[in-house]
């Protein structure tokens, strides 16, 4: 599972027109709600995604060109299709198509 984009800013300072994006590690916490008057807690994922030049950059073993995180919400169901999903809605991967 993973995602295919275009991504101009990297760690590299090059830009990929089909660059491979997958899921390096999730860590889910509890977190303060986003309303701090609440005081609550919720469950966030903390996701790592690693970005690498092609897919076959990937698969030959090449060191990804970026690292990002993101947080988002427990996605309900199975976690990695949700996490996949969710991410598809961020701005970052508003073109991602999945590969």
């Amino acid at each position: 599972m993973a995602l295919r984009l275009s991504i101009e800013n990297t760690a590299v300072g090059v830009a990929f027109s089909a660059a491979y994006a997958r899921v390096e590690g999730i860590d889910i916490h509890y977190t303060s709600s986003e309303d701090l008057e609440s005081h609550t807690l919720v469950l966030a994922a903390y996701v790592l995604v690693s970005f690498y030049a092609t897919e076959e950059a990937r698969f030959n073993n090449a060191q990804p060109v970026h690292r990002q995180s993101f947080r988002m919400s427990v996605p309900s169901g199975d976690l990695m299709p949700g996490v996949y999903n969710q991410l598809k809605t961020l701005p970052e991967f508003a073109e991602a198509e999945d590969c």
